[in-house]
This record gives structure tokens, C-alpha cells and sequence, in this order.
């Protein structure tokens, strides 16, 4: 191997360690539940992870996106059925109905360097749970798919920094 080919080896080394910063990182998958009482329920939006959400809190929405306590006709009229009813109690008159969507999946995923290495397991559904009582909704339960991650970078423009889970 010539002189020069032992200085571009070496060039090529230094360049790829310097753009792999040595970091090591770790991303977590869960899922979060939120809890709303009396929801404004959206008349498009139709999924836990939707932009804007399917389900806000209040009642006081008036831009023509939202219904206030919606009837059991009106959710079946634009949501569809349910995936699931289940009757909660008979006086008064409640019912849980709870609309699935895509898989959750849990678990953890570290990396190194630039080397990411899957260990997740499908955990769950995202779902909307609404509890209706006497026709009316009164409450939306919404599980949905959420991560966190975090890392620590050995070479940076800065210098040595750890990036917290957020």
C-alpha cells in the first residue's frame, strides 16, 4: 500500500469518526392514556394520533368542527359502530363504546452510533373509549401510541452533551 493510500485510509477514518459523534441514544415506546369529561367530540377527525384531535375538553366549541355532547344516533351517523359495546350499568342507562385503530407498540429501541436495534412487541390498540349515559356522551377515555427518547453525544460542535428524554 503506497504512502498515499495509507493518508486517504487514514482521512477517511478520522472523517467517519468524527461524523458518527459516538453517540448512544435509546428510544422508548409506550402508550399514553388522557381522560376528558364532557368532550367536545370532532365531526371530521376520527383517530387518536389525528391533527387536529378527535376529542377536546369543553364544551364550549363553536367553529362548526366540534359537537358537545353527542348523541348515541349522532355517532353512529359519523363515527359508524363501535368495535365494542359493553352496557355498564342499567339506571341509569350507560354504555361503553369503544372504537380501536391502529396496533401500539412497546418497547425499547437502542442506538449506537448510527446502528438502531428494534426490541419492540405489539403491546395494545389505540382505541377512543367513550362512556354514554342516558344517549349522551360524558366522557372520552383516548389511549394512544407515544415515545420518549434520549442520548448522549461524545462529539459535537459544543462539546459532550446528554439530550434528556422528552
Amino acid at each position: 500500500m503506497s504512502q498515499f493510500q495509507r493518508l486517504k485510509t487514514l482521512f477517511m477514518i478520522l472523517l467517519m469518526s468524527t461524523s458518527l459523534q459516538g453517540c448512544v441514544g435509546l428510544v422508548q415506546y409506550g402508550e399514553k392514556t388522557t381522560q376528558t369529561e364532557m368532550p367536545s367530540v370532532s365531526l371530521s377527525a376520527k383517530s387518536p394520533s389525528a391533527n387536529p384531535p378527535a376529542i377536546s375538553p369543553g364544551t364550549d366549541k363553536q367553529d362548526g368542527r366540534w359537537i358537545s355532547t353527542p348523541t348515541t344516533s349522532w355517532m353512529r351517523e359519523n363515527w359508524g359502530n363501535p368495535t365494542r359495546v359493553k352496557a355498564v350499568s342499567e339506571e341509569p342507562k350507560a354504555e361503553l363504546w369503544t372504537y380501536e385503530f391502529d396496533t401500539i407498540w412497546g418497547g425499547v429501541m437502542p442506538i449506537f452510533l448510527v446502528l438502531p436495534i428494534p426490541l419492540r412487541a405489539p403491546t395494545g390498540k389505540e382505541k377512543i373509549e367513550f362512556l354514554l349515559q342516558d344517549d349522551r356522551v360524558i366522557r372520552a377515555t383516548v389511549t394512544q401510541a407515544t415515545y420518549q427518547y434520549g442520548g448522549v453525544f461524545l462529539f459535537s460542535p459544543e462539546g459532550p452533551f446528554v439530550r434528556s428524554f422528552r
